[in-house]
């Protein structure tokens, strides 16, 4: 059969009908897409917030280390002035320890 010569005769409102139908077909498509996309944007949003409070942690617990740290400085330099305005109280000098001269190159 060849269909290129036969003619298809279609009512105007058949016609209509169908590419309405056509027409609401896309919109629901359309519809089911943006839902999609605002379904995987809304979890990627939820993924982002979860890593930043994790983050937020980690740096919550790295500040607190600091701070520990810093106490702890500071402390031993309270202690290392304590031992100084000691011994200057006791006239107690450190003495230099002379280093043999055949390994005094191996720490300098």
């Amino acid at each position: 059969m060849d269909y290129s010569k036969k003619s298809f005769e279609v009512s105007v409102d058949a016609f209509t009908h169908k590419l309405d139908m056509l027409e609401m077909k896309v919109e629901q498509i359309e519809r089911k897409i943006s839902s999609k996309a605002d379904e995987i944007v809304i979890l990627q949003i939820l993924e982002h917030r979860r890593e930043l409070e994790e983050i937020h942690k980690m740096i919550q617990g790295i500040d607190v280390y600091i701070e520990s740290i810093e106490a702890q400085l500071q402390l031993l330099g309270e202690r290392q002035q304590q031992i100084s305005d000691y011994q200057e109280a006791m006239g107690l000098r450190r003495r230099k320890v002379k280093m043999p001269q055949s390994i005094a190159p191996l720490f300098f």
